[in-house]
């Protein structure tokens, strides 16, 4: 049982639970490469390169043998768990039956878990690993980008301003130049950097963009990117770090997820009952390519 759980004793007609705000559900989670049931202590993410065809000299010649280069990255899984305790000496003195609400926080604990998962590995370094096991680290500040858009990294610095349409001007760009595809591309911002963006009109104008801009506030889909606010993203200072990236980039790969909460009795604890979520996951960035961070001043 929470050691607060004094505060839902019986003292008046209250017969409801408040639930303070938090993210629930998922925001990323739907939107990277998946993998279930892996089993084991890290899970490897097979990448394989293009290879350009050989022009023909002569009838009759030796095949040409092309060899598209393959590697692979790895992310390492992080196990987390975490049981609320409900005493039946405590449930007689509430008019409100917390069990339910345990269970749905924790499950909603897992949620946010996946988004930050997915943040880190989108923007920290990428662990590559060699044909002989050896590893290696890479940040996006490394890749070269091949059209030499923004000094060669897919790397958008905060420059003193917030979100703006030059940075996803810029993060399109630099997808662009790397032919990633155009579909399932994604940007994620903090609600900070949606509320600046919605102060430019080439955003918020029905010219440009959907009505939902302009009735709800939000910006949904534009420049190719569907939209996503997220209040888990990493912070420096006034510099908020968002990204934007092609669905292929990034990866979530998933040895636990009880789907819901285990509930069971203690018979150790007084037969309490136990509510108890467990996971145990990684991400990781597969492609340099497909992600383009995108540093923003909040303060600007």
């Amino acid at each position: 049982m929470s050691t607060t759980v004094d505060f839902a004793f019986v003292h008046a007609f209250h017969d409801n639970i408040h639930r303070l705000a938090s993210q629930m559900d998922s925001k990323l989670r739907q939107y990277v490469r998946v993998r279930t049931g892996v089993v084991g202590k890290t899970d490897n993410w097979e990448r394989l390169g293009g290879a350009d065809l050989v022009t023909l000299t002569s009838r009759h010649q030796a095949t040409p043998i092309i060899n598209p280069e393959h590697s692979r990255r790895r992310l390492i899984f992080t196990d987390k768990a975490g049981a609320v305790l409900l005493d039946d000496v405590d449930q007689v003195k509430m008019l409100i039956s917390p069990q339910s609400e345990y269970a749905r926080i924790l499950a909603e604990s897992a949620n946010r878990n996946w988004d930050d998962l997915i943040i880190a590995a989108a923007t920290g370094n990428s662990t590559a690993v060699s044909n002989a096991d050896a590893t290696s680290s890479i940040t996006l500040a490394s890749y070269v980008n091949p059209g030499g858009a923004n000094s060669g990294s897919n790397v958008i610095a905060n420059g003193s301003t917030n979100l703006t349409t030059a940075k996803v001007k810029l993060a399109k760009l630099l997808l662009d130049d790397s032919d990633v595809e155009e579909s399932e591309r994604y940007f994620v911002s903090s609600p900070a950097g949606i509320r600046k963006l919605l102060d430019d009109t080439a955003v918020t104008s029905s010219d440009y963009n959907t009505v939902k801009a302009l009735v709800n506030g939000e910006v949904d889909t534009w420049m190719g990117f569907k939209f996503i606010k997220t209040t888990r993203l990493a912070k420096s200072g006034n510099v908020r770090t968002c990204f934007a990236f092609q669905r292929k980039g990034l990866a979530l790969s998933i040895a636990i997820d009880n789907g819901a909460p285990e509930i069971d009795r203690r018979p150790d604890l007084n037969n309490s009952i136990q509510v108890l979520m467990k996971i145990s996951a990684g991400s990781v960035r597969v492609e340099e390519a497909r992600v383009v961070s995108v540093d923003i001043d909040e303060t600007a």
